[in-house]
């Protein structure tokens, strides 16, 4: 395994544990922070894993987009 891609593995994981702690604590935000950690997870997979960054850029920006409007729309339900 290529060394970035451990390294992306372990920032993936170091983030599941940090969203495991925020979901036991009664945070004001704790909502919506374990939902921007889920997106910096997903574009995690979709970039690293899925090979995304070698993709052509449209396919990339979409999934940007894509990853804020679901972030935007489960906020507006949310909050």
């Amino acid at each position: 395994m290529e060394l970035k891609l451990q390294y992306t593995l372990a920032v993936l994981l170091a983030l599941t544990l940090v969203t495991a702690l925020f979901a036991q604590m009664e945070l004001p935000f704790g909502d919506l922070l374990i939902l921007a950690l889920a997106l910096l997870k997903f574009y995690g997979v979709a970039f690293y894993f899925m090979d995304l960054r070698r993709a052509h850029p449209f396919w990339q920006v979409a999934i940007v987009v894509f990853g804020l409007l679901v972030l935007s729309i489960l906020s507006l339900l949310i909050g």
